[in-house]
């Protein structure tokens, strides 16, 4: 029983030892990039302040940039939907007709039809994101520049109508792929238009297919770890430049933590057994 003990203590001696070596390695360089990164802040801050006067006559140039843009951005939203629209359809109706002429034999067929079928999912997560960004930048605008009343209103209802648009031609696109997958795949469940879709979707997946869906999410996740890093840094340049306030700062850091807890909350319940 001494023995075993013995043995056990040595073994934890002998991963700290690699422990703080390792550490002792990777602590150099760790340091300079700290010191790297406070060098470059203080920088930014000083140039900030050097140029401040010009960032004002920006802000006051930006004016006038507004109201050009009041009316640019309703005509581009409605011209973003009418490309999205046609280069989607044309993309996902070539592989609809790869798949009728078929010969139900060569898998490979199948296969590659799912992954061109990528390049038109992904632009319309993309689209679908834009046209948020859009509808926002266009209500800050509508509210923030004095516009003819019926110009306002006009442009208003653009607007709006562009918006239910390019939601309209998100959902429908997406339920073509994935009905389209859905006929290659029978084992695949769940509709576009179900609020528990990528649950049912997950579940239908195989071993394989799970792997690599988890294996991305990981992915996501570090990545999002460092885009909120990276956006904390801008929101304080920009407060300290334009002074946005700590609004910006809170919702990056507000989404950071919930990300991050939620990841660690699941983590937890899956080692538990999934209780």
């Amino acid at each position: 029983m001494k023995k075993e003990q013995s043995d056990i203590q040595n073994t934890i001696s002998e991963y700290e030892s690699k422990n703080k070596k390792e550490d002792k390695k990777q602590f150099k360089p760790f340091i300079i990039i700290l010191i790297i990164c406070f060098i470059v802040g203080l920088g930014a801050g000083k140039l900030l302040r050097i140029v401040e006067n010009d960032l004002e006559s920006i802000k006051e140039s930006m004016a006038y940039v507004e109201v050009v843009l009041a009316y640019v951005l309703p005509s581009l939203f409605l011209l973003i939907n009418i490309v999205e629209l046609i280069f989607v359809s044309g993309l996902v109706r070539k592989q609809e007709k790869r798949l009728k002429e078929w010969d139900g034999e060569d898998e490979e067929i199948l296969d590659d039809i799912e992954r061109k079928l990528d390049l038109p999912l992904n632009l319309t997560n993309a689209v679908q994101i834009l046209g948020m960004f859009l509808f926002a930048a266009c209500i800050h605008i509508y509210v923030s520049v004095e516009l003819p009343k019926l110009h306002g209103n006009i442009i208003f209802w653009i607007v709006m109508i562009d918006f239910v648009a390019s939601l309209i031609i998100c959902t429908m696109s997406q339920k073509r792929m994935v009905n389209l997958v859905k006929v290659m795949n029978p084992e695949k469940n769940g509709s576009i238009f179900d609020v528990n879709f990528n649950k049912k979707w997950e579940e239908s997946c195989d071993e394989a297919q799970k792997l690599l869906l988890y294996q991305a999410s990981y992915k996501a996740f570090r990545v999002s770890n460092m885009m909120c890093c990276c956006l904390w840094v801008v929101c304080i340049m920009t407060d300290f430049a334009f002074h946005t306030g700590l609004f910006p700062i809170a919702v990056v850091l507000l989404i950071w933590l919930v990300q991050v807890l939620a990841y660690s909350k699941e983590a937890t319940r899956l080692e538990r057994g999934g209780k």
